[in-house]
């Protein structure tokens, strides 16, 4: 039994939504405080880091509860698809629904209600802050649209001249593949945008 020292009037646990390392880490982080935790994905199997070799997927220090839930304790993981979900409030209470082919039903883990949702399906690039004549065009992959903007080999905007980005939009390039969106990618990809962005000097005369 994992200790539960305040009591929880609510017999439903606060459903965790994600299958990334956000999810996870989530998880990881609340389940010495916790009777049993249930979380909500997409559809197929957890990418883990040791296997794709994609720092990305799942790391081994967060799956705990993928652990715990395997080996058939009180901690369920249901799948469910992402595109078509839909978070309901009635009364008091949250429910996760799920529409498709004209109907909406709540999905079984859902049933009984809770009191919050925590959602933790990772970043997503925010276009707001661009004009509409200087937006950058987003990417269109599935089930992760307009997570980061369109770059070329340059990290720079495809629609838009001279728009470089640094930091984890330049995951665009790479993503699911390389760590180029990570703080341990970053010395790959950041070198080659700051030397063809600083002015190259003349050589001394000597």
């Amino acid at each position: 039994m994992r200790p539960n020292p305040t009591p929880n009037p609510n017999p439903n646990p606060n459903p965790i939504v994600g299958g990334g390392n956000s999810a996870f880490e989530f998880a990881q982080n609340i389940m010495g405080n916790t009777q049993y935790i249930h979380m909500v994905g997409r559809p197929g199997r957890v990418r883990l880091a040791w296997e794709t070799h994609y720092p990305g997927a799942v790391r081994t220090i967060h799956n705990t509860v993928l652990e715990t839930y395997l080996l058939k304790s009180m901690d369920a993981m249901w799948e469910e698809s992402m595109e078509h979900m839909l978070f309901r409030k009635k009364g008091d209470l949250w429910y996760l629904m799920t529409h498709g082919e004209g109907i909406t039903r709540v999905i079984p883990p859902s049933v009984q209600g809770f009191h919050k949702i925590i959602v933790c399906l990772g970043l997503t690039f925010d276009r707001s802050i661009f004009d509409a004549s200087a937006m950058p065009d987003a990417t269109k992959h599935k089930g992760y649209e307009s997570k980061f903007p369109i770059l070329n080999s340059r990290f720079e905007a495809s629609n838009v001249s001279h728009m470089f980005f640094l930091g984890s939009p330049m995951h665009s390039n790479d993503y699911k593949h390389a760590a180029g969106g990570f703080i341990h990618g970053f010395r790959y990809t950041c070198p080659p945008l700051m030397a063809q962005s600083t002015p190259k000097r003349p050589p001394l005369m000597t």
